[in-house]
């Protein structure tokens, strides 16, 4: 039974578990990344601004994002907004509550941006997503009024779990490795510097099939020399068809 490795953060690994060992395949996982509700009062600004009706158009990137919206405000409260949500899981979070939601056709921040730009022009735009998303939606502030909310953290976790992960990387006791983001591309090898094991992890992601969903996770892996393959779905249903591919 291949194995694969994936190191997504806590709350997600038993969802990608069932998607990959359904499909036959063993999974050893360790989360690599963190993510930690901002208790920073942004969110609060949002509700304000919901409140005061100075929100035509909410961008939710994640489905963790979507969660703690909805945890905190009544849905009553976003029924009016014009709602985009980056890839199915997270619409789906949206639409279980009531709500209506467009999804654009790729998930990448670039793709989004080259397709909602005119979609929220001269618009109120809320974007409601982690401390590390990518900068290139920032850009929409040439078309419109964005306003950023950080719901939530996102941290490496680093211990005796993800050191046991690395080291049976190192021994190819794994024949497939998983990066679902360019932060835990980091946290992964920012550990293995530290346990100065950073070039036998190089070589042996080079050895093994190492898929990254999305470029920006790709390019992230490209900048340490190592090669990823990239799904057609930036899913771990996208994963699954990669890995049956390369059976």
């Amino acid at each position: 039974m291949p194995v694969v490795a994936i190191m997504r953060p806590a709350q997600y690994i038993e969802d990608a578990r069932k998607i990959l060992e359904k499909s036959g395949f063993r999974v050893i996982a360790a989360p690599f990344i963190e993510l930690k509700e901002n208790p920073s009062g942004e969110l609060e600004k949002f509700v304000m601004s919901l409140e005061s009706k100075k929100v035509d158009v909410g961008i939710f990137t994640s489905r963790t994002g979507a969660k703690i919206v909805l945890k905190h405000v009544e849905s009553d409260l976003l029924k009016n907004l014009e709602i985009i949500a980056i890839g199915p899981k997270t619409a789906s979070v949206l639409i279980d509550a009531g709500l209506d939601v467009y999804v654009p056709e790729k998930y990448s921040s670039k793709d989004l941006f080259e397709e909602i730009k005119e979609r929220i022009s001269g618009k109120n735009v809320f974007l409601l997503r982690s401390n590390y998303g990518d900068p290139v939606l920032y850009r929409l502030r040439d078309y419109c009024h964005l306003e950023e909310i950080v719901l939530y953290t996102i941290g490496p976790v680093h211990g005796k779990d993800q050191e046991k992960l690395i080291r049976k990387i190192i021994k190819r006791e794994v024949w497939a490795v998983v990066f679902s983001s360019s932060m835990m591309v980091q946290s992964f090898m920012n550990l293995s510097k530290k346990m100065g094991k950073e070039g036998e992890v190089i070589k042996a992601l080079n050895s093994l099939l190492t898929i990254a969903i999305g470029p920006p996770t790709q390019k992230t892996l490209e900048k340490f020399d190592i090669k990823a393959v990239i799904p057609n779905r930036y899913n771990f249903e996208g994963i699954r068809d990669v890995l049956e591919m390369n059976l």
